[in-house]
């Protein structure tokens, strides 16, 4: 017989078991969002901080390896292995020579002093680089070693030739190394001019130089001024191309039987179009058509000096004729230092960097022509410094299943490599995004304030925000631009040059008007003031601000207008005596406000502070008012968001009602015009943003759930309605490797879109949010943000814009003109009591389930399954006893 001790460990057991099947029954399970970023996490592969100028190779066997030059170790290396990459080891390149003669001759052992260039030749990388001028002769040689990939040791250096300003080399489909350069020494045997060699067996031996042009000008030629490009097919055609500095032209030769023997040099040009900067591609075989594979030759057009125009001909017949030059890439504002041609398996990618090197352009060959241009940039955190990474020197190239391997330099000095989840081909040839920019309207290294957007029946974008007028001064004042159409206007400061500090500004349109409010002067006086939008470019087209409110202390003022067009304000005063929330509007455009009245009373409440205000208006004209218990600064995080609405004009307000309590922020409140009002806000410990709906204009509201496929969200997101009853929502992520990428969705019917997304090219963390304005009717979402943009200072502050269409949907009439609607349940009543914490479940972050109310008991129905479990082991437990007895 057991024990009475034994006894009740045993119920004590079966109690345990019971109430944790009771608490996983009653949870609020839902399914995990999937990762389906584009990049891998980043390695660093130098772990050093001393590393620069990465080279990356990929072999045959799919064997990847990367070069660095270390500040110390000097060359350095990483290569894949299966679980991973290598250690970082030091790669030098032994140069043995000997110093001195006869008995008193020494063999001295150096490495190379510099980075050489390195390519990759099958199985092997091969490494050149510029000797010491000799003494005697004045001769710059060029040397090369080889190293088998998956190593770090070079074969001793050999000597290719004994004069060299600039090289090319490039690789056939078979494996036949051909190398042009430039000879600037003028000898009787080698003049001064271009020549090649080849070598058959890797790079082990090399035949004899030709000469492919020859001029004593040439001795004037460096690599910065001849840009020499070689590409060479399967059926042994050759192309050598050259700059002419003298006739600032450029020409190529072409040997059809693997590079033996060689045409006349060619000018490239169109008619009247002289080019410069040549490059040869050479495009697979399409399996389809049985062809030989063609080339494409890419040249520029001399003498443009305000934009890029790049210009494209193919040829079919190996290089011997022609296509007419047609113009590519034709939104390109810069023309691109280097060009590269990776091949897939199924088509080619081409890569282009600029003068800056913190990105790359990639776009595919698809049978006939480019795609459009795709640009690489990457910028993360790093995971044990916490600190933001962008690299720079991005070097790219195609590893196994057609994938692309991207390795760069971080501005600290380590070298990162990251590889693409998904098909490059897939990646290339997917949808164009249907979003414009971002464009970048603003950009200072004062302190700038978050921008406040308005967008007008025309579709022209009006934004403020606060800046210094002199860089580094304290005194801010409100600058405004606008969108009209095609471009930014020039900035102007037009509003605050008397209140020393001016910010928080938010912005409606109204016709004719402009409506702006701001948070001014020393204590934060709520300010108004209204333009004709044909006027508002100039401080005397706005009308003298006023004052709204008797307390001379406001934050965050929120604007916003109901169906009859009337305009809505709601602020906070968060400190001191009459802090609370207040709410006032006006029915005369702007003419004339009502006297503020005080919405939420934080001081009988008890509340050290409030702030954040935001407001909604349904088209019954129910007034919805959000907002947050603060701490006093130094003392805290939030405590939580709260709610109130009005159904009499704003005479009367509920009590305020908890909706989640915790540490949250940037609560915004939109209606959908058909009943439904949504509440936003963002967990700053969990960086993702939750929302709870009312599909009764505000009476109930449903369970706290996430937005899904948000995290990782930095700065404050958004929530917006369009004007046929959707709802948008728009956040920064700042998790990929790629840099701030915008995030997207639509709210109709209860449901969320599928995740929208858009890279933001030229945008880097930190940011501070974003703010959309939606024409639906239009048919399009304006996005603005406040982030970051590198300098050659450092980060400096901009304000961007990205632009997208949206699907067209007919714009919500309301059978009525708006008014207030009694709900008999909810009376309205000035009277400000929180409402019961107890009333809310401010923890799930998975939308809920449904639930089964017994009485005053509401439980998941899920819960009903694991209180059967319980329920069935207790019975077998108590059979069991039974049956021993």
């Amino acid at each position: 017989m057991n024990s009475p001790k034994r006894a009740a460990f045993r119920r004590m057991g079966v109690a345990w078991l019971i109430f944790c099947l009771l608490l996983w029954g009653g949870r609020n399970i839902g399914s995990a969002q999937v990762d389906d970023e584009l990049w891998s996490q980043p390695v660093n592969l130098s772990r050093s901080g001393a590393g620069e100028n990465p080279v990356l190779i990929v072999g045959p066997e799919q064997q990847t390896q990367v070069f660095w030059w270390d500040r110390f170790a000097g060359l350095t290396t990483s290569y894949t292995l299966d679980d991973g990459w290598s250690v970082p080891t030091p790669a030098p390149i032994q140069m043995v020579g000997v110093s001195g003669e006869g008995r008193s001759a020494r063999v001295i052992t150096s490495t190379i002093d510099a980075m050489p260039y390195i390519v990759g030749v099958g199985e092997t990388a091969l490494a050149l680089w510029l000797g010491v001028i000799d003494q005697d002769t004045g001769l710059l040689s060029l040397l090369s070693s080889r190293l088998l990939l998956g190593t770090a040791v070079w074969t001793a250096p050999e000597l290719l030739v004994e004069s060299a300003t600039a090289w090319e080399i490039a690789s056939d489909p078979q494996g036949v190394l051909h190398l042009v350069y430039c000879q600037a020494q003028q000898l009787d045997a080698f003049p001064a001019g271009i020549y090649h060699m080849r070598s058959t067996d890797g790079g082990v031996t090399w035949s004899e130089s030709v000469a492919l042009y020859t001029s004593l000008y040439a001795r004037l030629w460096t690599a910065d001024t001849v840009h020499i490009s070689i590409a060479a097919d399967a059926p042994g055609n050759v192309l050598v191309g050259w700059d002419d500095p003298r006739q600032k032209s450029a020409f190529y030769v072409l040997a059809t039987d693997g590079g033996l023997f060689w045409s006349e040099p060619t000018e490239v040009k169109e008619g009247e179009i002289v080019g410069v900067h040549p490059r040869f591609i050479v495009l697979p075989v399409s399996s389809s058509r049985g062809e030989q594979p063609g080339l494409v030759m890419l040249w520029q057009q001399e003498g443009v000096a305000s934009a890029c125009v790049l210009l494209q001909q193919r040829s079919v017949d190996g290089g011997k004729t022609w296509s007419a030059a047609s113009r590519i890439f034709e939104d390109l504002t810069w023309c691109p230092v280097q060009i590269a041609a990776v091949q897939t398996t199924r088509s080619s990618l081409l890569l282009m960097r600029g003068e800056e090197t913190g990105y790359l352009l990639v776009a595919t060959w698809d049978g006939e022509q480019w795609s459009e241009t795709k640009r690489l940039s990457f910028s993360f955190e790093d995971p044990q410094t916490g600190t933001m990474t962008y690299l720079e020197g991005l070097q790219a190239d195609v590893a196994s299943d057609d994938v692309l391997v991207v390795v760069g330099q971080e501005q600290y000095g380590d070298i990162w490599a990251l590889q693409m989840q998904m098909d490059t081909m897939e990646w290339a040839f997917a949808l164009p995004s249907p979003w414009s920019g971002p464009l970048l309207l603003f950009e200072d290294e004062s302190n700038v304030g978050f921008p406040a957007v308005a967008t007008d029946a025309a579709g022209t974008v009006h934004v403020l925000w606060s800046a210094a007028t002199t860089s580094g001064q304290p005194d801010l004042v409100l600058y405004y631009s606008r969108w009209d159409k095609t471009s930014w206007s020039r900035p102007s400061a037009v509003l605050g040059a008397d209140e020393i500090v001016v910010q928080s500004p938010d912005l409606a349109f109204v016709e004719p008007f402009l409506h702006a409010v701001w948070s001014g002067g020393p204590t934060g006086t709520v300010f108004y003031s209204r333009s004709y939008t044909d006027d508002a470019f100039s401080a005397s087209g706005w009308s003298a601000p006023l004052m709204l409110g008797e307390i001379a202390m406001g934050s965050a003022p929120a604007l916003t207008l109901d169906l009859l067009e009337r305009l809505h304000l709601v602020y906070a005063v968060p400190f001191n005596e009459g802090r609370g929330i207040y709410y006032t509007r006006t029915d005369d455009n702007g003419e004339s406000w009502r006297e503020a009245v005080q919405l939420f009373d934080a001081v009988t409440e008890g509340w050290p502070s409030v702030d954040q205000p935001g407001v909604a208006i349904d088209e019954r004209g129910i007034i919805h008012v959000v907002w947050v218990r603060t701490s006093l600064p130094g003392y805290g995080l939030s405590q939580g968001v709260y709610y109130a609405r009005s159904m009499d004009h704003g005479e009367t307000w509920t009590s305020a009602t908890l909706l989640a309590d915790g540490a949250y922020y940037w609560p915004q409140v939109a209606a959908t015009l058909t009943g439904q009002v949504i509440i936003t806000w963002q967990d700053l410990t969990l960086n993702i943003v939750e929302y709870r709906s009312s599909s009764d204009y505000g009476l109930n509201w449903s369970y706290v759930s996430q937005v899904p496929g948000l995290q990782g969200i930095e700065g404050r997101a958004a929530l917006v309605p369009d004007g046929t009853g959707r709802l948008h929502v728009t956040a920064l992520d700042t998790r990929t490797g790629s840099g701030v990428t915008l995030r997207h969705f639509i709210y109709v019917g209860g449901q969320w879109s599928s995740l929208d997304s858009v890279m933001l090219e030229d945008v880097y963390a930190p940011v501070s949010g974003v703010v959309p304005a939606v024409g639906g009717e239009l048919g399009l979402l304006d996005v603005l943000g406040l982030g970051s943009r590198r300098g050659d200072d450092g980060l400096t502050s901009v304000i961007w814009h990205a632009r997208r269409t949206i699907e067209s949907q007919a714009a919500f009439n309301p059978d009525s003109s708006p008014g207030p609607t009694s709900t008999p349940t909810l009376e309205p009543t000035p009277l400000l009591t929180p409402a019961p914490r107890l009333g809310v479940n401010p923890y799930p972050s998975q939308p809920s389930m449904p639930v089964l109310a017994l009485g005053p008991i509401s439980l998941p129905l899920l819960a009903f399954g694991g209180i059967g479990v319980a329920l069935l082991l207790v019975a077998g437990l108590v059979m069991i006893k039974v049956i021993k007895r």
